[in-house]
């Protein structure tokens, strides 16, 4: 189960120009078995995730659409070994550019980098590569120490 997940961030526009936005939040609380965890760490991995999404819609002076979707979740991958806690917080922000359809990545994506990303949202292209560190080894190392015996 890939989580796209990501710090809490606003969009920047002036409530007099800007459309009533549409928000909705929605829980979540999922528990499924991890086969990525599994495999990395060579033990049998439950996974629960547990927290809320928001996404608020609105359109902006241009008439341009704009979504943000900010997500607050704690993520407890669990074995008969232990148990490890990671958060996966922050917002992706969908917008019309000068260029086109733009999709931002803001925050921590748990198992892969803490900052910034853009991409085609289309294509899946990413325009942009993350702009924090590679969070990939450091997180696995920890998560499996805590996970396997």
């Amino acid at each position: 189960m890939a989580l796209a997940t990501v710090a809490l961030c606003g969009a920047v526009v002036a409530p007099a120009l800007a459309g009533k936005p549409t928000i909705t939040r929605m829980t979540i609380d999922e528990t499924f078995d991890d086969e990525f965890l599994t495999a990395e760490c060579g033990v049998p991995v439950e996974t629960r995730v547990s927290g809320h999404q928001i996404t608020r819609s609105f359109t902006d002076s241009s008439g341009r659409l704009i979504e943000v979707f900010t997500l607050n979740l704690t993520i407890t991958p669990s074995s008969t070994s232990g148990t490890f806690r990671l958060k996966d917080v922050g917002a992706d922000v969908t917008r019309i550019s000068k260029d086109g359809v733009v999709h931002q990545v803001i925050g921590q994506v748990p198992f892969f980098f803490n900052g910034t990303t853009w991409e085609d949202p289309t294509t899946g292209e990413v325009l942009k590569s993350p702009t924090g560190p590679d969070v990939f080894l450091r997180q696995l190392e920890k998560a499996c120490a805590a996970l396997a015996p």
